[in-house]
């Protein structure tokens, strides 16, 4: 009997591991003890740290969507709950910022844009977050769509549109010219929430 527990404690624990590390929330660090332990975690969240540094977020939040929707699930509800409850006890929120993935990576240099359809899709990700966020608290809210690349003017004013998705790039974020890997597993139908503090 007590075998049986240990064993089904051991299958259940990772299980519950893996399944605990989408939708935490995290608070941005420059902290080598945070990195490791986000890169042990793995689901892509040093990648997310990276970015929520380079925008002086204070603390960031990945969550999913189910393939071909926009609708939040409970799950992302409360992750989001959670993230902007986490943000006001630091301080002021000053903005938030949303980056939507469709139910494809992000364009490769080659590519540019995904289809309309993807396109729309994260779009209307990224309405259905802001009008969440914005029913909460009465804050700014910024959307990235990461179903196309910055176009020529953002990449020659360097807009924050650009900087933040050349940021994602650069942390090694898959595209669709790529295949996921351990270290950065993919962030189609996913979106990460990022939460500046005055």
């Amino acid at each position: 009997m007590l075998l049986k527990k240990l064993i089904l404690t051991l299958n259940v624990v990772p299980f519950l591991l893996f399944v605990g590390c989408a939708g935490t929330v995290h608070k941005a660090t420059d902290s080598e003890n945070t990195k490791a332990a986000m890169e042990k975690a793995g689901e892509g969240q040093e990648a997310n740290n990276s970015v929520a540094l380079q925008a002086k977020a204070h603390n960031f939040v990945e969550i999913e969507f189910d393939q071909g929707s926009a609708v939040l699930t409970e799950s992302a509800k409360t992750s989001l709950n959670s993230v902007i409850e986490q943000a006001r006890t630091a301080g002021k929120i000053d903005k938030v910022l949303v980056f939507s993935w469709a139910d494809e990576e992000y364009p490769s240099k080659n590519i540019k844009k995904l289809s309309k359809k993807q396109q729309e899709l994260a779009a209307d990700r990224n309405e259905t977050i802001e009008k969440y966020v914005k029913g909460m608290r009465n804050v700014n809210v910024d959307t990235y769509s990461m179903a196309e690349q910055p176009n020529t003017l953002s990449k020659w004013f360097n807009t924050s549109d650009s900087k933040l998705k050349n940021s994602f790039i650069a942390a090694g974020i898959p595209t669709s010219a790529t295949s996921h890997s351990q270290q950065h597993p993919n962030k189609a139908s996913h979106a990460v929430i990022l939460i500046q503090v005055e």
